[in-house]
């Protein structure tokens, strides 16, 4: 039998073992795959293993890598400027994002999110985003990720003012956030972490510092953002970077210098698919062969660039209508919410409201019961105590003073004995005859039990326990040397 039970265990513990080892391998070659799509420059690639590794996670129920994989597609969309089907997307997987409980991935969604719509102008709803997803950004552990997703909300606060009409000229407030986020991502030292924020950063204070007309200075953070692309083996996002170059060199007159970075530019937008990069990349293709006298290339990039507008112009128009549908359904959402959670709130304080009138009329019910009852008693023990007089001397005494008794005897004052003594002092003196040493507590529980206290009366006055009274009484009949066969209540009474 012991054999047996031994050889099922080693079989189970195995069995458990490979599940463990299987199942760690497998998340293994998802986060592995989750990191090529990161890196890549292809957007198809990036999205064909991002859904492969969605699929494997989901297989799983391995939750990092759900959130992991949904969160590259949405960011997919976004460098491709489908901001419409990223935001629909973003809302389908945000509970789910949100039950991750994964402070890092619940900061970047919303930083997502909050890019959406200042893309398609909704800009107080873009802000409303950046400060609730802050708070999770602030809340997260690890300094380098926490620094990381706090560069991406001065990233995106820099793009709403450039976004936004009312704010786009403030340039210094602009540059000023651009910095911070390059200095947060700049902090940021783990293996592993693909750092795109700092190129993204450098590639926007060199825009900023075109638009602020020095060349110069935008020249050198177009290649600090190259260098930092060198350092982590990715191209994504230096279509930008030498954009930014060309620009320079147009503007320095070195035309031959700014074809040489616009072409490069484009293999790398083409890749990236983003429409917003290539109509600038095409726009400045023309203006750079009309230049150089190259009528016929500046036509045909201009052609493109007019092509590639008018696309992009119908795309965000359908966009921004898609969006304002979804942005009511969010709102109505809310507000159906908050509805529900008001009439929860009612249907709770008027539940508590009859609750605390039942249990006031309860109380109050009982309180009379009480009232009556003591009354009763009163008036019983009142009767009881003109019997136990002599005649002559019950005539002679007031009311009063046997409420007085009564009430002492009710509140277990000390007093109590002293009012009695004088009442019965014959009684009280035969028992001290009998037993000289009783104690007064034994006298005052003999002067209860004359007056015909039950155990549990004289356990609520005195504030003792049944028990505890009952062994007093056992100690008084022993004491007494009264017969275990006669009631010590009667005993007491004769």
């Amino acid at each position: 039998m012991l054999r047996i039970f031994v050889i099922t265990f080693l079989f189970s513990s195995t069995f458990l073992l490979t599940n463990i080892a299987n199942a760690q391998t497998l998340e293994k070659r998802i986060d592995s795959l989750i990191n090529l799509s990161q890196h890549t420059v292809d957007t198809d690639s990036s999205s064909s293993w991002a859904d492969e590794a969605l699929a494997a996670s989901e297989a799983i129920n391995y939750t990092s890598g759900i959130v992991n994989s949904i969160l590259v597609k949405i960011t997919n969309l976004v460098n491709e400027a489908k901001c419409d089907e990223a935001l629909k997307y973003i809302i389908q997987n945000e509970n789910l994002i949100r039950e991750s409980k994964l402070d890092d991935k619940i900061s970047f969604m919303m930083v997502l999110k909050s890019n959406c719509y200042s893309y398609l102008n909704f800009f107080e709803k873009s802000e409303e985003c950046l400060k609730e997803g802050k708070k999770f950004a602030k809340k997260i552990v690890d300094k380098n990720i926490r620094n990381y997703e706090l560069g991406r909300f001065f990233r995106i606060s820099a793009a709403i003012k450039q976004l936004n009409p009312k704010t786009s000229n403030d340039l210094e407030t602009i540059l000023d956030y651009h910095q911070k986020s390059a200095k947060l991502f700049s902090s940021v030292e783990k293996d592993g972490l693909l750092n795109t924020g700092v190129i993204i950063s450098e590639n926007s204070i060199g825009e900023t510092f075109l638009k602020m007309k020095q060349e110069d200075s935008a020249k050198l953070h177009f290649e600090k953002a190259l260098q930092h692309a060198i350092k982590y083996n990715t191209k994504k996002f230096v279509d930008q970077s030498y954009a930014g170059i060309a620009n320079v060199h147009y503007k320095k007159d070195n035309l031959d210098s700014a074809l040489f970075y616009l072409e490069s530019a484009l293999s790398i937008a083409k890749k990236n698919r983003n429409k917003l990069h290539l109509g600038e990349i095409y726009r400045l293709l023309s203006t750079v062969h009309l230049k150089k006298g190259n009528r016929t290339k500046s036509l045909e990039y201009l052609e493109k660039y007019t092509k590639s507008a008018d696309n992009l112009l119908t795309s965000n128009k359908n966009a921004v209508r898609v969006s304002a549908d979804l942005l009511l359904l969010e709102n109505e959402k809310k507000y159906n919410f908050a509805r529900n959670q008001y009439i929860i709130a009612v249907a709770a304080v008027v539940f508590l409201l009859i609750i605390t009138l039942f249990l006031i009329t309860r109380i109050l019910r009982k309180h009379k019961r009480v009232v009556n009852s003591n009354f009763e008693q009163q008036q019983e023990l009142h009767g009881r105590l003109k019997k136990l007089q002599v005649p002559e001397q019950a005539e002679k005494i007031d009311d009063s003073v046997l409420d007085n008794l009564l009430n002492l005897a009710f509140s277990n004052d000390p007093r109590f004995l002293g009012v009695f003594t004088e009442l019965q002092p014959n009684f009280v003196n035969k028992l001290i005859e009998k037993a000289p040493q009783l104690t007064a507590s034994e006298l005052t529980l003999s002067a209860y039990l004359r007056l015909g206290l039950t155990t549990k009366e004289i356990a609520r006055y005195t504030k003792s326990s049944v028990r505890a009274v009952e062994s007093r009484k056992y100690r008084l009949r022993k004491k007494l040397d009264i017969p275990s066969f006669e009631d010590i209540n009667i005993w007491m009474i004769n």
